[in-house]
């Protein structure tokens, strides 16, 4: 039977559904629209590795300008296309007509397993995987888990949605077969094409009747017709070859392409788990292991992390390994967890100006099988001082993938890499994702139900930078005694010298307050004062900058102890009575739990009063401002 393009006609009773999954992959984490394909098309590939392959190879051919493919080029796979891509509301922006050029992306992979499973199969039932049926007829639905990086089942979409007939073809060999298999696909919206209402989906192929669906192509020489026009290399190899027609060249280039590879997939390219292939008309680009740090230098890519991620990978052993958190409560980030000497080496080497590696247990409890399993799992977080100081958020990798909107949190002076590479985590991870997986979010579907403490694992991963750097530096630091002497003194003889000081500017009387330790850095930032059971923060010197963040940790004086690691929620919690946070001006409280307060900077003046505390007991406060 002839291949041409079949779009089945609506049920007169069914209800109008519009395909809307393209939006997914539009969001401030992803640059741009070629991003979102680069990142679905590898994710894919890597999900899909045979087993007998030791890595992945990716081409992406761009394919344009004078080089682009004619309408008599096209012909043989534009059959019965043209009047539904002219058809009004059908959700183009672009006019595509019999007369216009064809501009084209091509796809390919190497080293996987194709889209295997049987082509014929028109639903999931009865099948243990099928690639095939799931990327071709499945919306919303994926055969992916564990730790495979995709798992939502809109992923495809993104083929369509980068073509301005939105429109595919996908040339596969799968695995175990020597037979190619060809067909193509269209995502329009319902359309009416001589008075008749279509549905969105389109389908090139062979069709037999309404009953059943449409077929792929295994006409060899219409096969070999359709490598030539596009420049196929895959002749019997196992894999996926995918061309995406009517390329918007105004929206690929070669550099997106490539800047997209390096941002998103560094880790399994530095793992030699995947190799890149990049062409266009006139050049070519190669991405390895070895040529991928003067890739990312030369096309302004993030050439520190590459480092850092390069160093992790040559990194046997962690510098420190943490201890495990409590088990019968949700993972939590307290001074329990790392130990002093744990601290100081983490200072240390970064003082050095040396990268450390930290490797972090937590616990995975499912709650979404039975019998309920427990098992520890990992992550490790690697650090290394930037060269320039300056500011950045952390890289989040999971399974290779780069999770770019994981956390909007900056390291000063640092540079941050956290992969979570370890089955347990990695897959509880990868349930909370987004479709275009760059985001963790708490309230993705199921997330919370697959998992005791799912949101409190989740927390404890993202705040994993922020929260070792602080446990680590509140070891590493000593209060400012003379510096604070005069505010709140610690013995008689430093009392009789500062109240000299004090005659020049009289102080309020404070005699009901707890006496007050604290713990603080750059004082000019913000000040610090005792107040009747508490004590106040406010702004610092008016030349000063105000902090973003303040963190505030509290805890009673023990003798000869670090009061933090020794603090009692039986002697107060700052989210309970008599316990009062009060905030003024630019002060905002984020979060407040057991001993510690977490302040939302915007403005000056800002103003933070605690109160309600033992006027009897010595009160220590350790104040960490980002």
């Amino acid at each position: 039977m002839t291949a041409r393009w079949f779009f089945r006609i609506k049920p007169p009773r069914d209800t109008v559904r519009e395909p809307i999954q393209g939006e997914f992959f539009s969001n401030e984490a992803i640059d741009n629209s070629t991003e979102a394909l680069v990142r679905e098309a590898i994710q894919n590939s890597l999900d899909n590795r045979s087993r007998s392959a030791d890595k992945v190879v990716l081409r992406f051919v761009l394919c344009g300008g004078s080089a682009a493919r004619s309408s008599r080029e096209m012909s043989t796979l534009t059959d019965g296309l043209f009047e539904h891509l002219a058809a009004p509301g059908n959700g183009l922006l672009h006019a595509v007509t019999v007369e216009t050029r064809c501009p084209f992306l091509l796809i390919e992979d190497f080293g996987t397993t194709g889209l295997t499973g049987n082509p014929e199969a028109w639903d999931s039932e009865g099948e243990s995987r099928n690639n095939f049926y799931a990327f071709f007829r499945a919306e919303g639905q994926s055969d992916k888990s564990g730790v495979s990086l995709g798992r939502w089942g809109v992923g495809k979409f993104v083929f369509p949605r980068s073509s301005r007939a939105s429109s595919f073809f996908a040339l596969t060999v799968p695995e175990g077969t020597a037979s190619p298999l060809l067909m193509g696909r269209a995502i329009l919206r319902s359309h009416r094409v001589r008075d008749t209402t279509f549905l969105p989906d389109g389908y090139w192929g062979v069709g037999h009747d309404d009953t059943k669906p449409v077929l792929p192509i295994v006409d060899l020489p219409l096969i070999e017709k359709f490598r030539e026009t596009f420049g196929i290399r895959r002749t019997t190899e196992p894999g996926l070859s995918v061309v995406v027609p009517w390329i918007d060249e105004n929206e690929t280039s070669v550099e997106d392409l490539e800047a997209a590879c390096i941002r998103d997939y560094f880790f399994p390219i530095l793992q030699g788990r995947l190799e890149v292939q990049i062409e266009s008309n006139d050049r070519k680009k190669h991405l390895t292991s070895g040529t991928l740090l003067a890739a990312a230098s030369a096309s302004a890519g993030d050439a520190q992390v590459i480092s850092l991620a390069q160093w992790a990978l040559k990194t046997e052993q962690p510098t420190v390994n943490l201890e495990r958190h409590q088990t019968d409560t949700a993972p939590k980030w307290n001074l329990e967890i790392i130990s002093v000497e744990a601290a100081r080496t983490i200072v240390s080497a970064l003082d050095a100006g040396n990268p450390v590696a930290v490797r972090v247990p937590v616990i995975i409890r499912k709650k979404d099988v039975e019998p309920r399993t427990t098992e520890w799992s990992h992550f490790d977080v690697y650090l290394a001082p930037d060269a320039e100081g300056a500011s950045h958020p952390a890289a989040f990798v999971r399974n290779g993938i780069l999770i770019s909107g994981a956390s909007s949190r900056r390291v000063q002076g640092l540079r941050a890499l956290v992969v979570a590479d370890d089955e347990p985590i990695a897959k509880l991870l990868g349930d909370s994702e987004n479709p275009s997986h760059t985001e963790w979010k708490k309230d993705t579907r199921g997330f919370a139900d697959r998992y005791t403490h799912a949101k409190q694992t989740l927390d404890f991963v993202k705040d994993s930078v922020r929260e070792i750097l602080s446990i680590a530096r509140s070891f590493d630091r000593e209060p400012d005694r003379l510096l604070l002497a005069d505010l709140f003194p610690e013995d008689t003889n430093g009392r009789e010298v500062h109240r000299q000081r004090r005659k020049q500017v009289p102080e309020p009387d404070t005699s009901s307050a707890p006496d007050v330790q604290i713990k603080r850095g750059a004082p000019p930032r913000y000040r610090l004062s005792k107040i009747e059971a508490g004590f106040h923060l406010h702004e610092g010197d008016a030349e000063s900058d105000v902090p973003e963040r303040v963190h505030l940790h509290m805890a009673y004086r023990v003798r000869k102890k670090n009061p933090l690691r020794k603090y009692d929620p039986a002697d107060f919690d700052v989210a309970r009575r008599p316990i009062v946070i009060t905030c003024d001006g630019g002060a905002s409280v984020l979060a407040a739990s057991r001993n510690t307060i977490d302040v939302a900077v915007t403005a000056r003046p800002f103003s933070v009063q605690v109160t309600g505390f033992d006027r009897n007991r010595d009160l220590f406060v350790r104040i960490d401002a980002e």
